[in-house]
């Protein structure tokens, strides 16, 4: 028999709560409370009421993308300034050699395994530690908020509300803009890749995500709201993507499964097995592959560990195989496949291929993306 969740403790709820009302800058931090999905309606009902920002680590969908009180995917500017701060579900919440919440923040914590038995050196410090079931304890936690505030807390909840707001769409606009100043960019711009990709997506979409180094401009590009509906490997090797998009299309076969992955991924993915089971099984999912046509998460960390070393001039195999390499592949085993180079070819590629896949036909789209800074195209 399955065990039951744990719940939170109830002193500690009403601990939490009074914290996160007093605060004049709260911050919600999450990475993959949306596990669960009920624990996303929980988490914005508690977000609601209070006008916290929520900042995510995607891992899961945490927080509908387009919630006025979404503040995007990096705490590196709301962080010195909170004074209070509620971490749920997280390993990683902030990294300190670039952000931190200052001294004086009250730090709260929801997590099934508070202590990360797993992770022997995790130690970011915590004033209040909830170990319990997010979901639970996120219902708990707002029932309990609405028993605590009083008329002066509204007043100054709305002020932030109308505040957080205001960012939020500023946000917004600044990555629609980018998006618009380098569709032309060639090789294509991995920002205007994404946001084609926004276009086909729909709320039976499923997102399968293994983009590594492109993984947060997906994050970006990608408007989902619907919970359940985008998942990214929180493993550390590659090759899961492939694999996790046909059990996704097994397990949900009216679902639409758009697997979006590096060309790194794609390889370690082992395509031929993959292709070849979703054509036996009547399983199509889409794949799109963002192909830099290197290792970059390699070479981005052999530039940021030793710029001046020995390696960057002389590690080996950091790149990839050329296009169309991948397509062929793909079209050798019966898939509908294109490479795409030109910008103003990828909505239609990305529309055909959405189309054969409800046909019943997996599909390949490879874009070829850039590493560095886009150059305008011919």
């Amino acid at each position: 028999p399955s065990p039951s969740s744990p719940a939170a403790d109830p002193a500690a709820i009403a601990d939490a709560a009074r914290w996160l009302i007093e605060a004049e800058n709260p911050v919600i931090l999450t990475a993959y409370a949306g596990r669960n999905p009920s624990a996303v309606g929980a988490l914005v009902r508690l977000a609601e009421l209070l006008a916290v920002p929520v900042i995510e680590t995607r891992h899961r969908l945490n927080f509908p993308s387009s919630h006025p009180l979404h503040l995007g995917y990096s705490g590196v500017r709301a962080l010195p300034h909170a004074d209070c701060v509620l971490m749920v579900d997280h390993d990683v919440p902030w990294i300190p050699a670039q952000s931190a919440p200052g001294p004086e923040a009250k730090i709260i914590q929801i997590d099934n395994d508070p202590v990360k038995r797993d992770m022997p050196l995790w130690g970011f410090e915590v004033d209040l530690s909830i170990q319990a079931d997010s979901s639970l304890a996120l219902d708990a936690l707002a029932l309990e908020v609405a028993r605590q505030l009083g008329p002066l807390d509204r007043d100054r909840i709305e002020q932030r509300r109308h505040r957080v707001s205001a960012e939020h769409q500023s946000r917004a606009k600044k990555f629609q803009q980018r998006s618009l100043d380098v569709r032309s960019m060639r090789p294509i711009a991995p920002e205007y890749a994404a946001s084609c990709l926004n276009e086909i997506v729909d709320d039976e979409t499923i997102i399968v995500s293994e983009a590594v180094t492109n993984g947060p401009v997906l994050w970006n590009y990608l408007q989902l709201d619907k919970p359940g509906s985008f998942f990214q490997s929180q493993g550390s090797g590659l090759g899961w993507g492939l694999g996790a998009a046909l059990g996704a299309k097994l397990a949900s076969p009216s679902k639409t499964i758009v697997c979006v992955v590096g060309d790194g991924s794609w390889i370690f993915g082992n395509p031929l097995v993959a292709y070849w089971t979703a054509l036996e099984q009547n399983a199509p999912f889409l794949t799109v592959i963002f192909n830099n046509q290197q290792y970059c998460a390699t070479v981005e960390a052999i530039q940021s560990a030793a710029p001046h070393g020995a390696a960057i001039a002389s590690y080996p195999a950091c790149e990839t195989p050329k296009a169309p390499l991948y397509s062929k592949v793909s079209e050798a085993l019966g898939l509908w496949a294109k490479t795409v180079n030109d910008p103003a070819e990828l909505p239609s590629a990305l529309r055909d291929a959405l189309q054969a896949v409800r046909g019943g036909r997996p599909a390949v789209v490879d874009i070829c993306v850039s590493t560095g800074p886009p150059v305008p195209s011919a």
